[in-house]
């Protein structure tokens, strides 16, 4: 039965409808085994919700053991601080969770290297934030969300005055896929900002025979958030 209401819970969020998935969450914490799993849902669409006080205070009523349910809690406080505009905090938060990656499930390591990018953003400290995606994408040629990376990587030098292209460089000239692609996109996306045009003409026709599918100019942020409790 417990399986069912949390299978309903998700179900609905995946459909877009959380305000229905609470009053059944809340349900759920009532059961002891099923408490902190619930809550911690229940707490993400709080903040949601722009109910950052009441997510704040049940997430401090929590007391989680496991290494994943801590870090798990970890990043719905840094989505707090995110929210109540204190960056410097939100990447302290978050910046634990990078610091063991050992057994962080994949979706939740997505949904932290992009609320620190957004973090920076938000801060107007571009350039830092791209070293944290920078350092990923190195520990992690082959990574199954690289293109959704690499976008989020775009949208931080693109913040940035003049950015520097070393580790795109380094990159392309690495054999591995997707890398070696993705960093020509957007090493030739760089020169097309600041109208350099001659610079990315050399660049794009290398991407022809490339086997890596490649995001559209304007591509858009990847809802990866959503994914952070997917166990």
């Amino acid at each position: 039965r417990f399986e069912a209401i949390f299978g309903e819970t998700e179900a609905l969020r995946a459909l877009g409808r959380g305000n229905d998935a609470l009053p059944l969450l809340q349900t759920l914490a009532q059961e002891p085994s099923w408490k902190l799993r619930a809550s911690l849902v229940r707490a993400s669409l709080l903040i949601d919700r722009d109910e950052l006080e009441v997510a704040n205070q049940l997430l401090r009523s929590l007391t989680p053991e496991s290494a994943a349910d801590r870090n798990q809690r970890r990043y719905l406080n840094g989505r707090i601080h995110l929210a109540q505009k204190r960056y410097g905090r939100a990447v302290e938060a978050l910046g634990g969770i990078l610091a063991k990656p050992e057994g962080v499930p994949h979706p939740l390591l997505v949904a932290t290297l992009f609320a620190i990018a957004d973090a920076h953003l938000a801060g107007k400290s571009p350039e830092r934030g791209d070293d944290v995606l920078e350092d990923f994408i190195d520990h992690h040629p082959s990574d199954s969300a690289l293109p959704a990376i690499f976008a989020k990587l775009d949208q931080l030098y693109a913040a940035e005055g003049k950015p520097s292209p070393n580790e795109l460089s380094r990159w392309v000239r690495d054999p591995a896929q997707p890398r070696r692609a993705l960093s020509q996109w957007s090493l030739a996306r760089n020169p097309l900002r600041s109208a350099v045009r001659a610079r990315a003409i050399t660049t794009l026709p290398q991407l022809r025979l490339s086997p890596v599918p490649l995001p559209p100019l304007g591509h858009p942020q990847p809802a990866l958030g959503r994914l952070l409790l997917a166990r």
